[in-house]
């Protein structure tokens, strides 16, 4: 198994002004973020997702929709990328549940870009 990696947010917590824990919160790769000290869920969007380097070639990754809904970070030098949500903690690991609802909860479709 691999270590999943630990990644804050670059926005602060509202509730408790602590950089969130960028979490995986659902199958399919949804991401979102939860404080640290408090627990509460946030949605994440890719403003507030942090600035990585490509461990291979140093180069700063790109953020894309690869798969037009879910983030990656991507290197265009190596030809290298991943899936953001599959490399970062489950919410269940770090914290007690807190629902964060999405729009399918409750039968809405989201628009595809």
């Amino acid at each position: 198994m691999q270590a999943k990696r630990v990644l804050y947010s670059k926005r602060l917590s509202t509730c408790c002004a602590h950089h969130a824990l960028i979490v995986r919160s659902r199958e399919g790769g949804f991401v979102s973020q939860n404080c640290p000290k408090c627990g509460k869920p946030d949605y994440i969007n890719e403003q507030a997702l942090p600035d990585l380097c490509c461990d291979q070639c140093q180069t700063i990754l790109k953020i894309e929709r690869l798969d037009r809904q879910n983030y990656f970070y991507v290197c265009h030098q190596c030809k290298r990328s991943w899936q953001l949500s599959d490399v970062i903690p489950h919410w269940s690991d770090l914290f007690q549940y807190a629902g964060l609802a999405v729009n399918s909860d409750f039968g809405i479709e989201v628009p595809r870009r």
